[in-house]
């Protein structure tokens, strides 16, 4: 992900949608809980930033090795 950084949940779904992983395989490979993602989809998801960094980290990550 460089230093790009996620300025929205979208970027999030949209990094989930990318990789092509389960959401309990995201949340594990970021370092969070698999609730974390329940309701990912819903306009009202609203994670910390930080927790938006990890997960798109890790969904790019994981993107990268199945390249």
């Amino acid at each position: 992900m460089d230093d790009k950084k996620p300025r929205h949940p979208d970027e999030v779904r949209d990094a989930i949608n990318r990789s092509a992983i389960t959401k309990a395989e995201l949340a594990r490979r970021a370092g969070v809980h698999a609730n974390t993602l329940a309701n990912v989809e819903s306009e009202d998801w609203s994670p910390r930033w930080k927790t938006l960094v990890a997960l798109c980290v890790a969904a790019d990550a994981i993107r990268m090795e199945r390249s």
